[in-house]
This record gives structure tokens, sequence and C-alpha cells, in this order.
């Protein structure tokens, strides 16, 4: 259950700032401020990412022995690169095809973040000083995505992690 509620905090934080620009360039809304308004809720789960992490070092922590790992931060580019879709549609929305084009680029976005459990290309943790690494687990030989503040993850390093995805970590606290 807590796995699900963080990968639902990590979804929401990592589309909260792509939501959070969408809401200031889209044409105003009648009314005072109301696209400021809403830029404010959409940003509450950035806000909030302090919370799942601190969720995320309640679970039970796994070692993990590198046989390799290489560093994979690109990943979290191209997930960022990929919110300028929508973007882009919203700078030209001035009418509701337009709209509703930005709004299915979004819904594709997100089912895929879902669908493809890429909870770990959460672009805020990248913000946070996460980076992330592909890793062959020496005792099983299964390759895993690992979130780690360390910098320089090599073979032969030991990582304690938390699950929070199939064959995904996050390591917590480290900081070299």
């Amino acid at each position: 259950m807590r796995v699900t509620a963080i990968g639902i905090g990590l979804l929401a934080s990592a589309f909260s700032p792509l939501l959070v620009a969408l809401a200031l360039l889209v044409q105003p809304l009648p009314g005072v401020g109301p696209n400021i308004i809403l830029a404010v809720v959409l940003a509450l789960p950035m806000l909030l990412l302090g919370l799942v992490l601190r969720a995320t070092g309640t679970l039970p922590p796994e070692r993990i022995f590198a046989r390799a790992a290489a560093p994979r931060d690109i990943d979290t580019i191209a997930l960022v690169a990929s919110y300028l879709a929508p973007i882009a549609i919203a700078l030209f929305a001035v009418d509701l095809p337009r709209l509703v084009a930005m709004a299915i680029m979004l819904v594709l976005l997100m089912v895929v973040y879902v669908g493809a459990e890429l909870f770990y290309l959460n672009p805020l943790l990248a913000c946070c000083g996460f980076r992330l690494y592909q890793v062959v687990n020496d005792d099983t030989g299964v390759t895993v995505a690992v979130l780690t503040r360390r910098r320089g993850l090599g073979a032969g390093g030991v990582i304690n992690g938390q699950l929070i995805a199939p064959n995904t970590y996050i390591e917590l606290g480290s900081r070299r």
C-alpha cells in the first residue's frame, strides 16, 4: 500500500511542473487570477515531494551488490524534453482543438509513465540531487534502476535502497 502511495506521489510530483507551466500559459480563465490559483494548486505535489521521500524511507532497505553500473540521467532529460510538446501546443492554444490536443498529449505522457513504471524519471528528484543509474545486481544478475545522490557509482559498490517500483530502488541519505 505504501509503495502505491509513493508511486502516486512520484507521478504527481513528476508532472506538477508541467501542469503549472500549462496553467500559466493557457488563455486566462475568467475572473481575478484563476490561472495563478490553479498554478499554485498544481504546484502542491512539488511541495509534497519531501513527504514522499520520508515515506520511502520507512520501507525496508534491500542490499544490492553492483556488478556493473552505468549512469542513465539522460533518461530523465528525455522525459523533460517530452514536456515540450504540450507546452508548445499551449503556447498557441487559442481554440478548443489545440487545447484538446494538449490534453491528449498530457494524458499520453502520463499513461506511458505509469504503464512503464517510470517513477524514477521524476525531474524533481534530479533537482534534489538524485542521479539515475542502471545497475546489474551481482546476486541475481537482474538489471535494476537505482536513484542515489552518489556520484560515480561503479562496479563493486553496495547500495542500500528501498524498492519503489518493480526493479526500481532509491538510496536515501547517500551523498558522496
